[in-house]
């Protein structure tokens, strides 16, 4: 089987970004029977893939994301002879002449459109029904982002196939002195801390952290660390630093180094994602793994991957993520219960077993297409 896979989001920062990269890494260790044809950006990018002897980039030198996605990799599906086309990130070409499967990252355009601006809105709007009716099947990445496709977007169940994220099997618990102390240097981090990691946008809800943060403030010694790069709409975020002048105890080290990452969770009292929506949330499976004691948002993925593992608060309630945190930093059985379940919690997933079950989808939807040629009259070639 020729499987071609698009790839523009490879060098993405955040879930995505560190999918695709995972993913891809996995699929070609554990797959070495299919040909996988690599529409990629730029040549350098190829020189990843040098040691899967299955693994064949295509330079696709593009103008702008549409015509890769729309002109240049059908011309490369037809040249190459794929049987299947595979996108790790949101988009199909809608040409294509092969079968295609996109991978939806959760349903947040779906639940929450208004956090978009106007111009990502109207895109969303126009391109996820022809992106969906072209699609085959549709990989989302968690029971609840299923749930909410098929109830705003009309999908059959059919159509969508619920696949988890892995993490990294680099991150777990640090406890060299070493290192702790080189990050605390380089990240300028107190003694005690809780934690917060990822991109920050309204989603996030990081003003309801902060906000929950202030009301906390004087009950315990730690300091806030929010550890991520600005996305969009961050403006209301910081502000709440200025507005409650929390500017000695809250801490944004921008981006953190991947291999520092797992010293900050290790290092942290409490890794807290009050998000009002994820899609699956990687940062919850790298924090299980570390040893960090969780508190969580009760929306979207969060429950379904920490499954008891944490404590979950309402993120529209600061006063109950406040209490929440204050639980976890001054319970001492109850993180210890916490951290134990998240070790079992997270030995259930891995990036093997992510591209093994999507392989899985991408075999379903090439042997429907072979039936299917198969069960057409052939022509009289007389």
């Amino acid at each position: 089987m020729k499987i071609g896979v698009m790839l523009r989001s490879l060098t993405d920062v955040g879930g995505p970004g560190e999918y695709t990269r995972s993913l891809l890494n996995a699929l070609l260790r554990i797959d070495r029977v299919n040909e996988y044809y690599l529409f990629i950006a730029n040549a350098a990018l190829g020189e990843r893939f040098k040691e899967f002897p299955n693994a064949h980039p295509v330079v696709l030198n593009s103008p702008s994301k549409l015509i890769f996605d729309q002109v240049q990799v059908p011309r490369a599906l037809r040249q190459y002879d794929c049987d299947v086309v595979i996108n790790l990130k949101h988009s199909v070409p809608l040409l294509a002449p092969v079968p295609a499967i996109f991978v939806m990252h959760g349903a947040d355009w779906l639940a929450f459109p208004q956090n978009y601006y106007l111009f990502d809105r109207l895109y969303h709007a126009i391109s996820l029904p022809l992106f969906c009716r072209k699609a085959a099947r549709i990989i989302s990445v968690s029971h609840d982002a299923t749930r909410i496709a098929i109830e705003k977007a009309s999908l059959s169940p059919s159509q969508l196939a619920t696949v988890y994220h892995g993490f990294r099997t680099d991150f777990r618990r640090v406890e060299d002195p070493e290192r702790r102390a080189r990050a605390r240097e380089r990240y300028k981090l107190p003694e005690k801390f809780i934690l917060y990691v990822g991109r920050i946008y309204p989603m996030k809800n990081v003003r309801g952290l902060v906000e929950a943060f202030a009301k906390l403030r004087d009950r315990v010694p730690h300091s806030l660390v929010i550890s991520g790069i600005k996305h969009y709409k961050t403006e209301p975020d910081f502000a709440a630093i200025d507005k409650y002048s929390l500017h000695d105890r809250v801490i944004p080290t921008g981006f953190v180094e991947e291999e520092d990452l797992p010293v900050l969770y290790s290092m942290a009292d409490a890794f807290v994602l009050p998000s009002l929506y994820e899609g699956f949330g990687i940062p919850l499976l790298e924090a299980m793994a570390c040893g960090a004691p969780i508190v969580t948002s009760t929306q979207g993925s969060c429950p379904e991957v920490v499954d008891g593992a944490g404590v979950l608060v309402n993120p529209y309630d600061t006063s109950d993520i406040a209490e929440g945190i204050y639980k976890v930093l001054t319970d001492r059985k109850l993180a210890e219960d916490n951290v134990r379940k998240g070790f079992q919690r997270v030995a259930q997933f891995s990036w093997e077993k992510c591209a093994r079950e999507t392989l899985d989808v991408i075999a379903s939807v090439a042997r429907t297409r072979q039936a299917t040629e198969a069960s057409l009259p052939r022509r009289d070639p007389s």
